[in-house]
């Protein structure tokens, strides 16, 4: 049986992996190791542990701020001289990957015999994961990027590490990891949002009730418009003032 590894360096990835169906379609067919900061909490081990998986600490943590030396490799990467020429980054990432890999990760995937590797941030949304990815490169075990958000692709600036496929939302998606990441259109599939499925396997309650109990009128439309954190966008205020005055 193969065995894939789920690197769940960032609560929203068990979102996005593990509590989708994605886990439980996948364990069916394959043995999987969910390697995650949280294998030292409780309630994680006891929500993901069954048979055919087991869970294992992950000894990168997530890391919000980006050192000096991350920044570098960043506007380098992104640069008018490396970025903006396919060939140039392509050759750029292989090496900044290939110096940045540690034995020590690479023995931890020989010991667990690893057939596929699986990130949600191929060190886009965090770093954690990428010393596994390099480590797996070198051992030449395939990896796979399943795109957390649909701006990951655009918004972020090159990957540090480019998984071997990428799983991706819809065709804009798609059209991005081309256009923007340089994938070749077999390397890219389109898979919809996993974390979404969550939404059509909730409890929908009769719509008329609904109402009812929020003391709205059923025969008018709703409107839900929800927002972004305060750290990313402080003030949402003025798109209510454009609702309600529409």
């Amino acid at each position: 049986m193969k065995t894939v590894i789920f690197l769940i360096s960032v609560g929203s990835f068990a979102r996005l992996l593990l509590r989708s169906g994605v886990l439980d379609n996948v364990s069916k067919k394959a043995q999987v190791i969910i390697i995650s900061p949280a294998a030292e909490d409780e309630d994680f081990v006891k929500e993901f542990t069954k048979e055919g998986v087991i869970i294992e600490n992950q000894i990168t943590k997530h890391n919000l701020e980006a050192t000096l030396f991350d920044k570098i490799l960043y506007k380098i990467r992104n640069s008018k001289f490396v970025g903006s020429k396919k060939q140039r980054y392509l050759l750029w990432e292989k090496f900044e990957n290939y110096i940045l890999t540690r034995k020590k990760f690479c023995d931890i995937l020989k010991g667990f015999k690893a057939d596929l590797v699986v990130t949600a941030s191929p060190g886009i949304v965090t770093t954690a994961d990428l010393p596994y990815l390099r480590a797996a490169r070198i051992l030449e075990i395939p990896t796979c990027g399943v795109i957390q958000q649909w701006d990951n692709l655009s918004t972020k600036g090159l990957m540090p590490f480019r998984p071997t496929k990428l799983a991706v939302w819809n065709e804009a998606s798609k059209k991005d990891a081309m256009e923007l990441q340089y994938y070749d259109f077999q390397d890219v599939e389109i898979c919809g949002v996993p974390h979404f499925d969550l939404y059509q396997k909730a409890p929908f309650e009769d719509r008329d009730y609904f109402f009812k109990k929020i003391g709205f009128n059923p025969n008018k439309p709703l409107i839900t418009f929800t927002t972004a954190p305060y750290k990313s966008v402080a003030d949402h205020t003025y798109v209510l003032d454009i609702l309600v005055n529409a």
